[in-house]
């Protein structure tokens, strides 16, 4: 197991969008539980010129004087360059052992995700579940490989149904949503051609063309599907709810720390890893997949005992069944068995025994399952797809038995208005609070920006940046020779300096500031203006909400540039 001197960095974009920060929170939650100290640098996509250049600066701080291994997030910081490109940035860290997250790099281990089986299933669920024919295909970078995957998927598929593939439904996006609505733009306005769904390489662009679409009036789904790539969080909650195929995004980023691990612990290369994606369909194709109605029960219909015929059927489907409620949600706060518990009393109640014979009703042990999810940071929309499954499983042994199939119906569709009502709950609340921490994020970054000093910037670091929960910070500057300085610091657990001399840059910080036996997850953030990098801002995790320290690292900047003004002439 990783001691607390063992220190891995994790190269990334951005941890603004869902897809970079659930990789991101894979890797830490699992540095975590092994007590490994994670170094995360956020620099921007790599590129050749221009603000993204000043951005990237913050990578030459990545060195074997701190770090052990670094996870690189390849596809992510790669839409901008060639492959070859990328793989000699990746390979400029050697001799520290690496892992390439969402591309495959030459020499370097990587952990991907199978994009042809997933794009396969979504263009399948298109053509043969919803029987569209004119499919429009919104790319993503040419240069980004797995983009690429996903676009020849979708020439293969159409060739293979003997669809025709027409150039004029392809359009080139980059990953953003703004690309989807102006493929949209494109689609209808300039080019005036028809179509009936629309598959996009990202979530994000898959939102934008969506959205495009309901504003100029066209149903979704009713004349035109729309399917992403991804599953983030925003893909749930959208108007129309997006279908789209998921990737196990926090188990690409605990697995690349894995294979990283072999590589510092073990000799030899570690094989590459390449994790499933699955369709997960939603409103924006199709009907929900529950949109069956219930079977009418007779009014004066009598709840029978419960039939031990259907208890029979029920054991000889419900270990696949127990198997599949587990994988769709894996919660560690959860009891083990509480998927047999939630299924026994579905079939209970379904069977003709009254609730008030039970220990706990079905949807009282629903509830209670939901709260507890939630309680601890889970998602209550996930049991939704727990009681899809369990319909499917069930309803063909239910409609065999006298008024079971009707009660069931009647209890899922009370579970799905109960997880709805709890899952609305929680995100008032998250906003609620969401609201009220960036109005503070909000302030302290005002009074940083009208810090007059480096005496005073430090005031305002130790007293309100450390208010946020934020448990370090220290800002430093580039100075001539590739060193740093650290200009103002706080730790809330020591008495470190606010102040240091000269040191490296390639060793992020000084001897000793921010090391120790307390495992710490370091967040690094270039401190940039268009077109010079000032230096850096190195935070302990706390609040963990991507847009505080980005804001946060703004204002500094802003800072820096009114203190030291000569630096930036």
């Amino acid at each position: 197991m990783p001691t607390p001197g063992l220190t891995l960095g994790f190269l990334v974009d951005t941890l603004a969008p869902d897809y970079q920060r659930r990789i991101f929170s894979g890797l830490n939650n699992e540095a975590i539980r092994l007590n490994a100290n994670v170094r995360c640098f956020v620099g921007g996509p790599l590129s050749v010129s221009g603000a993204n250049s000043q951005k990237n600066r913050v990578y030459d701080c990545v060195s074997t004087a701190h770090l052990s291994g670094l996870v690189v997030a390849s596809a992510a910081l790669g839409n901008q360059v060639s492959n070859a490109a990328l793989t000699d940035f990746v390979h400029s860290f050697q001799p520290l052992p690496s892992c390439s997250v969402g591309a495959q790099l030459a020499d370097c281990p990587s952990v991907t995700v199978d994009n042809e089986a997933g794009m396969r299933e979504a263009l399948g669920h298109l053509i043969t579940d919803v029987g569209r024919r004119r499919i429009a295909f919104i790319r993503g970078p040419e240069s980004n490989r797995e983009a690429e995957q996903r676009f020849r998927v979708y020439c293969d598929v159409l060739s293979e149904q003997r669809l025709s593939l027409d150039p004029e439904l392809v359009v080139v996006g980059d990953f953003e949503a703004a690309s989807g609505a102006a493929a949209v733009r494109t689609l209808i306005d300039d080019r005036h051609i028809g179509f009936d769904a629309i598959v996009a390489a990202s979530d994000l662009m898959a939102l934008g063309a969506l959205n495009a679409l309901l504003e100029r009036g066209v149903a979704v789904p009713e004349r035109v599907s729309v399917v992403g790539f991804d599953d983030i969080e925003a893909a749930r909650y959208a108007t129309s709810p997006l279908t789209t195929v998921a990737q196990p995004l926090p188990e690409i980023g605990k697995r690349a720390l894995e294979t990283l691990l072999h590589q510092v612990y073990e000799p030899g290369t570690p094989e590459d890893v390449v994790l499933a994606a699955r369709l997960v369909r939603r409103q924006s194709t199709s009907a929900p997949l529950d949109s069956t109605p219930p079977k009418a029960s007779s009014p004066g219909e009598q709840l029978p005992p419960e039939s031990s015929s259907l208890e029979t059927e029920y054991r000889q489907v419900r270990p696949d069944l127990l198997l599949e409620l587990r994988h769709e949600v894996q919660f560690p706060v959860l009891e083990p068995d509480w998927a047999e518990q939630l299924c026994n009393a579905f079939v209970s109640e379904a069977g003709g025994r009254r609730a008030g014979l039970l220990k706990r009703s079905s949807l009282d042990l629903l509830e209670q399952l939901l709260l507890r999810v939630v309680g601890f940071g889970g998602e209550a929309n996930s049991f939704q797809r727990v009681i899809s499954r369990v319909r499917s499983r069930l309803s063909p042994i239910l409609r065999n038995h006298e008024g079971a199939l009707s009660r069931a119906e009647d209890l899922w569709h009370r579970a799905r208005v109960l997880i709805g009502g709890i899952a609305e709950r929680h995100q008032v609340q998250q906003r609620l609070e969401q609201h009220h921490f960036q109005r503070c994020v909000a302030d302290v970054g005002a009074n940083l920006v009208r810090a007059a000093s480096l005496e005073e910037l430090q005031r305002h670091l130790r007293e309100e940046v450390a208010s946020l929960g934020i448990p370090a910070c220290a800002v430093c500057t580039f100075e001539p020779g590739r060193m740093s300085r650290v200009q103002a610091a706080y730790d809330v657990t020591t008495a470190g300096p606010s102040k240091s001399d000269l040191f490296p840059e390639r060793e992020l910080l000084p001897s000793g500031f921010l090391d120790g036996a307390r495992r710490r997850t370091l967040l690094v953030e270039t401190l940039h203006l268009s077109e010079r990098a000032l230096g850096y801002v190195v935070f302990e995790m706390g609040p963990y909400e991507a847009d505080v320290y980005g804001g946060l690292a703004n204002a500094l900047t802003g800072a820096l540039r009114g203190i030291c003004a000569e630096r930036v002439k």
